[in-house]
């Protein structure tokens, strides 16, 4: 695709990838816990035919803070991307509020 999009001089596609470290000062057990409020409202949401999604939803459900250790490396690689300092919640002007119930939720796409 570079090869045509160069003979006709026009922009080329690049994939960047941006690695970083997780952060340590905050511990594995508060990132998840703090995760679940987000997924539990609505706010985290995962495209419907993503790849792993049963593993996640059962990670999620199981998490246990007092038994943190057992098989949660899904939701430790999504509650660490989230707790990244780039990563910014949607804007709170999209929240539109009926007097019976939410009309459209900020969401995050994962």
């Amino acid at each position: 695709m570079n090869e045509t999009l160069k003979s006709k001089n026009e922009e080329l596609i690049t994939n960047t990838i941006k690695t970083y470290t997780p952060s340590r000062k905050i511990s594995k057990v508060e990132k998840i816990k703090a995760l679940k409020p987000f997924y539990n409202t609505g706010y985290l949401v995962f495209l419907h035919n993503a790849f792993g999604l049963n593993q996640i939803k059962k990670e999620l459900l199981a998490f246990n803070p007092e038994k943190p250790f057992r098989k949660d490396d899904c939701i430790d690689a999504i509650a660490s991307a989230l707790a990244h300092n780039e990563v910014i919640a949607p804007p709170k002007e999209h929240i539109e509020l009926n007097k019976t119930r939410i009309k459209s939720l900020p969401k995050w796409r994962i």
